[in-house]
């Protein structure tokens, strides 16, 4: 009975050792050169496991590497082993601190493990491979180019079979391109020499690390039967020196370097109510033009659409030239000015401020067709008529009821402009809707382009007097000036619009 007892409790501890979870973190080596990647790896047994997520170790930034899984079946029991690695270049001596792995509910933590990072051995005048990094400048301003000049010299009779450059960690630069590689001889030595440019993201002392080349000769494991030789590569890491810039921030409050022009211009000076004049900005020079905002006109009284500014640059003679160009559409039913636009930043030929501007324009906005006969009736009834000498047999009469005859022809003339109206809105309304608005409506149906389809809205809402479909205009508006574009049901609106005219005036 005993015998028994004990070979279940036997079976059961078994059994608990094969599904228990287990956790552990590996690392690719305790001591590692500095600016060598350093591999971490953390492994879990279980069913559902949920990984840390990790972003930064001790202010360095990490890379997630992926998962790799492995899966067991025992007894219907489904077990899984996966690995995630993460991978980070650190530059001095640090702690992976512990971390916690969720295993079917359960949590579990890792071990801390110490890291040593030491100064490897850079390469020096005299070595059969020496690697030099240096920068164009010790102080730079924040947006300003940074020039980082890389020489690999290699002695003329030396033959590697792979070389293999490794960029120290630059997640504290913007990086703006690598110029094309010059060659050249420098004594016994072969010069392959490459630039980098980069802008940095913040104000401080940026550490640049030690660039490193892995030179790699090929060996054969067998030489007496080239068929069944096996090639293995061994590899040398050479070292570059290590950088420190500092970088200053801009002065005056400004957040723009360099040397600039600005300039506008505009599509028309003279536009219909409702139709838009462009604007164009341009600003054209060399320094952190991709950091240069989105203006803002903020006219009173005017609408005003833009899209995201289009920049364009490159390094030319270690500077970052460039041209932003934005587009702005303004909409005013009355005359308007374009102010003047002004631009500051930093000069860096003078390091003072520096203000420049554009010129001011003058919009003329035509009034509506139906505006201007408004206008013209008011002037007419405010305008004042001299009275008419009649010439009879050369006697001068002077008609003294003028005003009393200029008054009744006015009411008559007043009259029959109402009448007139009156008439036509009197017509059959049902036959006008059918034979012209609806008409004119299928018309526009057929129209593909949303700007030309507004520009027909603009004009078929002047024909409709009564009716003012303004809401459905800004539909098409929005969709066309404004940054945010909205996909239109052109059927949906088309229908609201056909009902719309009909509940307001057709009923």
């Amino acid at each position: 009975m005993k015998i028994i007892i004990g070979n279940i409790l036997f079976l059961i501890m078994l059994s608990l050792n094969l599904y228990s979870a287990e956790v552990s973190l590996n690392v690719s080596s305790k001591v590692i050169d500095r600016g060598e990647p350093l591999i971490i790896t953390i492994s879990a047994d279980g069913g559902d496991i949920d990984f840390p997520s990790i972003t930064k170790i001790d202010n360095y930034n990490v890379i997630n590497n992926g998962k790799s899984t492995s899966l067991t079946i025992i007894n219907g029991k489904r077990s899984s082993k996966i690995s995630q690695s993460y991978q980070l270049v650190p530059l001095k001596d640090f702690i992976i601190p512990s971390y916690t792995v969720t295993i079917d509910g359960t949590k579990y933590k890792t071990k801390e493990v110490q890291i040593k990072v030491k100064k490897p051995t850079v390469s020096k005048t005299g070595d059969n491979i020496v690697v030099e990094i240096s920068s164009n400048k010790g102080e730079l301003y924040l947006g300003e180019i940074i020039d980082i000049s890389l020489k690999i010299k290699m002695k003329s009779y030396l033959n590697f079979d792979k070389l293999q450059l490794e960029k120290p960690n630059l997640d504290e630069l913007w990086d703006k391109g690598t110029s094309e590689p010059k060659q050249y001889k420098e004594g016994d030595y072969t010069v392959s020499e490459y630039h980098f440019f980069f802008t940095a993201k913040k104000v401080g002392l940026l550490e640049i690390g030690n660039f490193i080349i892995n030179a790699g000769r090929v060996y054969s494991s067998n030489s007496f039967n080239s068929f069944f030789t096996q090639s293995n590569v061994k590899w040398k890491k050479i070292y570059s020196n290590n950088l420190e810039i500092k970088i200053k921030e801009i002065p005056f409050g400004l957040n723009i370097y360099g040397d600039y022009k600005i300039s506008t211009s505009i599509d028309k000076n003279i536009t219909d109510s409702n139709k838009p004049v462009n604007l164009t900005i341009k600003i054209e020079g060399n320094g952190n033009i991709d950091d240069i905002d989105n203006f803002k006109l903020n006219i009173n009284n005017v609408t005003e659409y833009s899209d995201d500014a289009n920049i364009k640059s490159s390094i030319k003679n270690n500077q970052n030239n460039g041209v932003f160009i934005q587009k702005i559409a303004l909409i005013s039913d009355n005359d308007y000015t374009i102010p003047s636009i002004e631009f500051k930043y930093f000069d860096n030929k003078t390091k003072k401020e520096k203000i420049i501007s554009t010129k001011s324009f003058q919009i003329k906005v035509n009034k509506l067709k139906n505006e201007n006969i408004v206008h013209k009736l008011e002037s007419l009834n405010q305008s004042e008529i001299k009275p008419k000498e009649i010439i009879k047999d050369k006697i001068i009469y002077k008609d003294s009821n003028y005003k009393t005859y200029f008054y009744i022809l006015l009411v008559i003339i007043i009259f029959l402009i109402i009448f007139c109206f009156i008439g036509k809105s009197k017509k059959e309304p049902k036959k006008l809707l059918n034979e012209d608005i609806f008409k004119i409506l299928d018309k526009i149906k057929k129209i593909k382009d949303n700007k030309k389809i507004l520009k027909e809205l603009i004009k078929f809402n002047f024909k409709l007097k009564n009716t003012n479909i303004d809401k459905f205009i800004s539909i098409f508006e929005e969709n066309v000036y404004s940054k945010d574009k909205k996909n239109i049901d052109l059927k949906k609106v088309f229908r609201e619009i056909e009902d719309f005219i009909i509940e307001n005036d057709w009923k």
